[in-house]
């Protein structure tokens, strides 16, 4: 297995569940598999401190500069980035190095190890994942939509991706997905099928955009 092989990029859209997932892969399965930390420029939040490292502007503008990572982005007015020292340091402890990005991460991660395994987790409907989108900023109509137009491009970026999974049912997303990151098995969906979905995902914000997000408050 060769060094870009023992890396695994997972992505989906926010609310979908896919830190959920992976959390309960790096716990279950520590001995195997560890989760590389992201630096980030956003404020700190109560026990997350061990997922990742917080950086001023100031500091993460001077690792840009000295090409310190293999990816960086904004995301919703902060700064996001995976460092090559930190997928390392993971990698010279001969384990799985997995890494939850956004998808523009993931493009970035994939151009840079052509090999490493990519996963897109995917809603089983626009409907439900735009409420629980919402039910995150229920006073801030600014930020819901914001939410929801993110949702909708990573759907559409995320279409570059290698294996699709369907949340439908957490335990069984999670079988699927530890069998793809442990095993290097195939995604249960093939490509085709996983793009075929999206597709049917994007149409179904287009359907919603034409009759407006106000009826999920109301259910």
């Amino acid at each position: 297995m060769t060094m870009s092989e023992r890396l695994v990029v997972v992505s989906a859209p926010s609310g979908t569940g896919k830190t959920s997932l992976d959390m309960k892969l790096v716990r279950t399965h520590a001995d195997k598999v560890q989760m590389v930390r992201s630096c980030t420029t956003r404020a700190a939040r109560h026990g997350d401190d061990k997922d990742y490292r917080f950086l001023s502007i100031m500091q993460f503008q001077q690792m840009i500069n000295e090409q310190e990572f293999v990816e960086w982005a904004e995301v919703f007015g902060n700064y996001y980035g995976t460092s090559k020292a930190d997928i390392e340091h993971v990698l010279q402890q001969k384990k799985i190095a997995l890494l939850e990005v956004d998808v523009q991460g993931g493009k970035q991660l994939k151009n840079r190890y052509p090999h490493a395994v990519s996963v897109f987790i995917l809603p089983p409907g626009i409907t439900e994942l735009c409420r629980r989108l919402i039910a995150r900023d229920t006073d801030n109509v600014a930020a819901q939509q914001r939410r929801i137009s993110a949702a909708h491009r990573e759907i559409e970026l995320g279409k570059c991706y290698d294996n699709f999974i369907i949340n439908d049912e957490f335990d069984r997303t999670y079988k699927e997905l530890k069998a793809i990151v442990l095993q290097s098995a195939a995604a249960q969906l093939t490509r085709a099928d996983g793009l075929k979905i999206c597709d049917t995902l994007l149409a179904e914000f287009s359907q919603l955009a034409r009759t407006g997000t106000a009826q999920l408050k109301a259910k």
